[in-house]
């Protein structure tokens, strides 16, 4: 199918009961991508989650695509179109689907679709976006509550509305009141005659000015009667429920909202323009209303470079005002307009000193009540920066700015489209540029590669797990290490240099997936867990009473249902790794500054960080939990080393020490310094324009080049634009003639994984080990590596029992066996170790950050031994610079 040009813009959502498992959304996400795709069409939709939501959502394409997209969310799948009809079919099999496993079907009448005309000779949206979300319109949890039952009530035709608007503007009864349930910036440039505007930014705050505005003097109090209204009629459903549960009125709402009521009234009670949440910004009715926040002439166009440089808030600002200004400031931060500004380049230093002062004043007025806690957070932040910027000039002479930024992404030429529906995902990118995170990161511990069941609880990690579900569980694994023997220092089960582990037995579970019900349970476990290299090891399990559904045998053709809890007894081969001569970790326990404690790890080569997929008891935290005596899964890594890098592992135990230093990681106020053994002369570097710099003495550049995550199963990166800018600077140290290899020094400069690596394969100087990126590899003798796994299990196969007789590692120990379940790295080749090793972390405590505050920075420096292969006459070198 033609792509065709997005002439027309739909507008359209659904309360309708979906389903609250993960595994069948994500399912229906991935059809209606799939759908939007064929049809071309850019947008967003949000799926929410649970039996009191639906879909939300907006696309842009052809008329005729468009139709195509409303009928079949209508239910009909015979267009006419192959090509179409096919996806139409998935869409209507993912709805039997969904029947199957207790959801019921829904569709969306064509009518219920509200369209509107795109005249700008462009698209509207930069990319299709769909995502499945807990609520469809954003309220922070305050309308969740508010069950489909609630919602469909009090309804008010274009027709009726109009009648009610008409009376309320003739007669203005004291018991009625017309709400605008819209954010601020939309309001500005249209809204009914005489309706209330909440002043609102997000959706979020309008429940609380609900409960505010009903006490007593409020706009809501004494009120019998409420009409309300909104751009769509999405906002009215749960917004008008919420005011009827709070103050127990007549409410009604404009059914199909403003884009329904100018269909029918573009002449009526509605004045001005209607705000859409695309590049178009408003459609429909006339303009007039929209004023400039500065010189309030009329004007009603949003430009995206045009918001406020505290919050973002898109404004007003016409021509003019534009011309005579650099940044602007919407009316909640109007008082910070002459002290508080991005773009610190284009003032004098006595400027940014006077401005720093009235941030000091301005925040003594805010300094008491909850209200303000964000904005005492805005003003301190702001009052750093300036304090940085000034550091940075040490009283030489400044830059010359050559105009001011983008406020979004920090680019001279950028003119605001990088934001928003404007820039599709670069909000993301902008945010891992300036090393900031969109999310948390949650370890999750995966099972042995003879296991059916991975390790991996339903809700684990989510707010709706309580905390006497995480300690239990966390006592449990507590439990099972100490129970295995797992809690063992670094010199334990070592043979040939390497550390292996005699293989032992676990229990493991898992939730049914919702994907999975009514599917033959061994049907499910050949297809999802394939674990064995006999076929008929599964169904074995279940005649052994192995493997169980809900702690029960059960026979070879049950099928499963959702609830089924189903467990499996495995017996666990781990991977070796490689310890050499070290006998110890090498850990240093750390006070900081301003209260708390953190451990300093010292990490050998080829040992995961923390317990993942194959390792459990050979993992970093486990071993230095016996070493320091803690207890058992106490010890959690505050940020990732990749498990072939070598060196410091900064842990706690402590939850505040943890977020502490955690946040300086991520706001990026710790120094990080490797070394790293490279091929070649690395005095040899030849310059790339506008990439590689090379200043001072040879061998010392910076490296400015994107990263991209070419696989993402397996975390492979590449050099190429598509990915994330990067930053690392690397400084020569000595040189090898004889290996010809080369000693540096690395500093990443931004984080982003495998950074170091690439980089260095990106100049021509792969790091030693490193196959994955290009080095040289001297692995472990992979005949002695076998040996030695064998013979750690003969112990276990004497034993006997009934998860033995299954484990083809217990049952046909042989090289072929290890290296069909054992990939090349686990069996220590092909770069399971690096010459690349963390060596010392700088954490800066900025002014103020202790009780009482302070006049001087403060650092903790952080530091390990130097490698084994940093020796004589270079190690020298690095201590003298040290």
């Amino acid at each position: 199918m033609a792509q065709p040009f997005p002439t027309h813009v739909i507008l359209f959502y659904s309360y309708c009961p979906l389903s609250s498992d993960d595994e069948v959304m994500s399912k229906y996400r991935e059809a209606q991508l799939n759908l939007a795709k064929a049809l071309h069409l850019t947008g967003r939709l949000l799926i929410g989650k649970g039996k009191s939501e639906g879909v939300n959502g907006t696309f842009s394409g052809g008329k005729r695509e468009l139709d195509l997209y409303c009928y079949a969310l209508g239910g009909k799948s015979d267009t006419g179109d192959t090509r179409v009809d096919a996806f139409l079919a998935e869409f209507k099999a993912l709805n039997e689907l969904t029947e199957a496993v207790c959801i019921p079907n829904f569709t969306i009448p064509y009518g219920e679709f509200k369209w509107s005309e795109n005249d700008t000779g462009t698209h509207v949206f930069p990319d299709t976006y769909i995502k499945v979300v807990d609520e469809i319109v954003s309220s922070g949890g305050k309308l969740g509550g508010v069950g489909i039952e609630d919602t469909g009530q009090g309804y008010l035709t274009p027709s009726q509305f109009h009648a009610a608007v008409k009376q309320y503007n003739e007669s203005s009864p004291d018991d009625t009141v017309l709400i605008d349930c819209r954010n601020d910036k939309e309001v500005l440039v249209g809204q009914f005659t005489n309706a209330v505007n909440p002043r609102t930014k997000t959706f979020f705050e309008f429940p609380r000015w609900v409960e505010e505005e009903s006490k007593s003097g409020g706009v809501l109090d004494g009120k019998k009667n409420v009409l309300m209204y909104c751009t769509g009629g999405i906002r009215c459903e749960k917004a008008s429920a919420y005011v009827r549960s709070v103050t127990g009125c007549n409410v009604s709402h404009l059914k199909g909202g403003i884009h329904r009521y100018l269909e029918s009234y573009p002449d009526g009670y509605f004045k001005g323009k209607n705000f859409v949440f695309d590049s178009r910004q408003t459609v429909g009715g006339e303009g007039g209303v929209g004023r400039c926040i500065y010189c309030n002439a009329g004007w009603d166009m949003f430009k995206p470079g045009n918001v406020c440089t505290v919050c973002r808030e898109q404004l007003l600002v016409c021509n003019k005002c534009e011309c005579q200004r650099g940044e602007y400031h919407c009316f909640d931060h109007k008082d910070l307009g002459e002290i508080y500004f991005t773009d610190l380049s284009v003032f004098e230093e006595a400027e940014l000193r006077g401005q720093r002062e009235g941030l000091v004043n301005y925040l003594e007025g805010i300094s008491v009540g909850k209200k303000w806690k964000s904005r005492r957070r805005t003003v301190m932040k702001q009052m750093e920066k300036i304090d940085s910027f000034l550091e940075g000039l040490g009283g030489g002479e400044k830059e010359t700015s050559a105009g001011p930024a983008c406020r979004s992404c920090g680019e001279l030429t950028c003119e605001g489209n990088c934001w928003g529906y404007f820039g599709g995902n670069r909000r993301r990118e902008v945010l891992e540029a300036k090393g900031e995170e969109m999310g948390g990161h949650k370890i999750k511990l995966k099972a042995n590669h003879n296991e059916v069941f991975a390790v991996k609880k339903k809700g684990e990690g989510k707010r709706q797990k309580n905390k006497s579900g995480k300690k239990k569980e966390k006592g449990d694994l507590s439990e099972e290490i100490r129970r295995l023997g797992l809690n063992a220092p670094l010199s334990s089960f070592v043979v040939n240099g390497m550390r292996v582990i005699p293989p032992y037995f676990r229990t493991l579970s898992c939730n049914t997936k919702g994907k999975w019900a009514g599917e033959r349970l061994l049907t499910m476990v050949e297809r999802e867990f394939v674990t064995s290299a006999d076929p008929s090891a599964n169904e074995r399990a279940l005649k052994l009473g192995v493997m169980l559904v809900n702690g029960e045998v059960v026979g070879r053709e049950y099928r499963m249902k959702q609830g089924d809890i189903c467990s499996r007894t495995i017996c666990a081969h781990e991977p070796p790794v490689w310890v050499g001569e070290r006998t110890k970790l090498g850990w240093k326990k750390v006070e900081l500054p301003y209260g708390g404690f953190i451990y300093a790890l010292d990490k050998p080569t080829g040992i995961p960080v923390h317990p993942v997929g194959q390792y459990f008891g050979n993992s970093l935290t486990i071993v230095a939990e016996k070493e320091i005596g803690l207890e058992p899964n106490t010890l959690h890594p505050l940020h990732r080393v990749d498990k072939p890098v070598s060196g410091l592992v900064i842990c706690a135990v402590d939850k505040e020490a943890s977020k502490l230093v955690s946040n300086k990681i991520q706001g990026g106020s710790v120094r990080k310094e490797y070394v790293a053994k490279v091929a070649g002369d690395f005095r040899d570097v030849v310059e790339v324009e506008g990439e590689v710099d090379v200043g001072g003495e040879g061998g010392r550049i910076r490296v400015d080049r994107k990263v991209f995550c070419e696989n993402p199963k397996d975390g492979f990166r590449i050099v190429d634009e598509r990915g994330k800018s990067a930053t690392s600077e690397f400084e020569f140290v000595g040189y090898d003639e004889e290996k010809d290899e080369s000693v540096i020094k690395c500093t990443p400069v931004t984080g982003r994984g495998h950074q170091l690596r690439l980089h260095l394969k990106s100049v021509g100087h792969p790091i030693v080990g490193d196959k994955e990126y290009g080095g040289r590899v001297d692995g472990v003798g992979e005949d002695l590596v076998v040996e030695t796994m064998l013979q750690a299990g003969v112990d276990l196969q004497r034993k006997g029992g009934s998860a033995r007789e299954i484990c083809p590692m217990c049952t046909n120990p042989s090289r072929e066996t290890v290296m069909k379940l054992f990939k090349s790295d686990q069996l220590l080749q092909h770069g399971s170790r690096i010459c690349l090793h963390a060596w010392k972390y700088t954490i800066e405590w900025d002014e103020g950050e202790g009780e009482g505050g302070g006049e001087e920075v403060i650092e903790t420096l952080l530091k390990t031994e130097l490698p084994s292969w940093v020796e004589g006459e270079i190690e020298e070198i690095l201590m003298k610079r040290d």
